[in-house]
């Protein structure tokens, strides 16, 4: 499934390719998603609203050759603590 997942997010649009609003409302979507999934209380929404900027920001100016499926899944990963399966996918 990983696998599967993986090819899937590789073949969207890349984040350079999107608009700040496209951007800004899906990362704010994975932000939430994420504290969920990590049985997390999510921010308040000024808090989110800051988190959701910075991530865009540094997402925009460090990473814009990544797709938002990608940000997700490495985010979803990371909250359920599988990020070594994707990575030793990546190094394979």
């Amino acid at each position: 499934m990983v696998d599967n997942r993986l090819a899937l997010a590789i073949q969207a649009r890349r984040i350079s390719d999107c608009t700040s609003d496209e951007v800004l409302n899906r990362v704010s979507t994975m932000l939430r998603q994420t504290y969920a999934i990590a049985g997390f209380k999510s921010p308040e929404p000024t808090d989110l609203a800051v988190f959701t900027a910075k991530l865009v920001s540094d997402l925009r100016e460090n990473y814009s050759y990544l797709t938002l499926d990608e940000v997700s899944f490495c985010l979803e990963l990371g909250a359920k603590e599988e990020y070594a399966r994707l990575w030793a996918l990546i190094c394979v």
